[in-house]
């Protein structure tokens, strides 16, 4: 498994845009597909939010190769304000100033609460949580990565003390739990980037390792079958809020093999248009995810929900998925623009 993902520097861009791709399909066409009946289709697509494991996997790889070649802490966090955060504010204002003052017609604390994500942590506001998440990330990360520079172990523990979290929460706040999971329960799949950055960059591939990560893909692979078995086949395994729990934390071990899969089938096959394609859409995920999210909330706002018959929704859906893509990359492209001008 490492093996394979050892070519995941040499095509991760590609990985973020079949991630994005995925999640983009998840949140517009799954439940407009599932009605028509096609079961793979509606299968696979009904599973894009497993591309927020890929995201959080490939970004706790890319964070340690970033810390390794400039560990100062400052300009990390100056760096993640430029490529991230920034953008998020501007491409999030409008939506915000629209649905909470206009549609909810809530007061100016509601709209900052909401724009700058802290509405996810407080109260459950999951529009866009996985900014609000990445952000607190990128905040802890420089102090994560010291102590796994210092004692790989460490990150090891964190991974177990992350699953230990989730379990803890669900049995003593079950009602902010259910609000969050969201969150908490991709903690570990973003250490285990981190890990695998580590390890990668050490060029480590010992048969231990390879048996460790088996390991640890087949548990979490376990995990997300109990866990989806009883939340959507009614098998009754465990409780509808441990279910949840358990297909969201084991959700890594689909997407990872997914994820290497997907390094194998770049390596062995000649497959130019795809790549080149998927590179596309990865140069400006963190854009499109913001936009088409934001756009989609607002057809549905206005009518054009799962109430209308298929036609449309696919119509609507199409439109939000162009617009997105357009919007998203004229915005990338000009914003690059003047980042390099500085």
């Amino acid at each position: 498994m490492l093996s394979d993902l050892s070519l995941i520097n040499k095509y991760r861009r590609e990985l973020m845009g079949i991630a994005i791709l995925w999640i983009t399909l998840y949140h517009c066409l799954a439940d407009p597909v599932k009605a028509l009946g096609i079961p793979v289709l509606g299968t696979v697509l009904s599973r894009g939010w497993l591309g927020v494991e890929i995201f959080l996997f490939l970004s706790g790889i890319g964070l340690y190769f970033s810390m390794s070649k400039n560990a100062d802490a400052k300009q990390f966090w100056l760096r993640r304000c430029r490529k991230v955060v920034i953008p998020w504010l501007i491409l999030s204002l409008p939506y915000w100033i629209v649905k909470t003052l206009i549609f909810d017609k809530m007061r100016i604390r509601a709209l900052l609460l909401n724009w700058c994500g802290a509405s996810f942590w407080l109260f459950g506001v999951k529009s866009v949580w996985y900014v609000a998440f990445i952000v607190v990330l990128y905040a802890f990360y420089p102090l994560i990565f010291r102590l796994q520079k210092k004692n790989g172990g460490f990150i090891a523990g964190l991974i177990a003390a992350a699953f230990v979290l989730n379990i803890v929460m669900l049995l003593t706040v079950p009602d902010y739990y259910a609000k969050t999971e969201l969150a908490f329960a991709r903690i570990p799949v973003f250490l285990l980037g981190s890990l695998t950055g580590g390890l990668l960059q050490a060029q480590k591939k010992n048969r231990r390792v390879k048996v460790c990560y088996g390991v640890y893909i087949a548990a979490a692979a376990v995990m997300y079958l109990t866990g989806t078995l009883s939340a959507e086949y009614g098998l009754n395994l465990t409780d509808a809020s441990a279910a949840t729990m358990l297909y969201r934390l084991g959700g890594q071990g689909i997407a990872l093999p997914v994820t290497a899969g997907f390094c194998l089938l770049f390596e062995r096959l000649n497959m130019p248009h795809f790549r080149r394609a998927a590179a596309f859409f990865g140069g400006f995920t963190l854009e499109l995810y913001l936009l088409h999210v934001f756009l989609g909330h607002i057809a549905e706002r206005i009518g054009f929900d799962g109430q209308r018959s298929l036609p449309v929704q696919f119509l609507v859906q199409g439109i939000v998925i162009a617009v997105s893509v357009l919007g998203a990359w004229g915005f990338s492209a000009r914003y690059q623009k003047r980042l390099n001008r500085k």
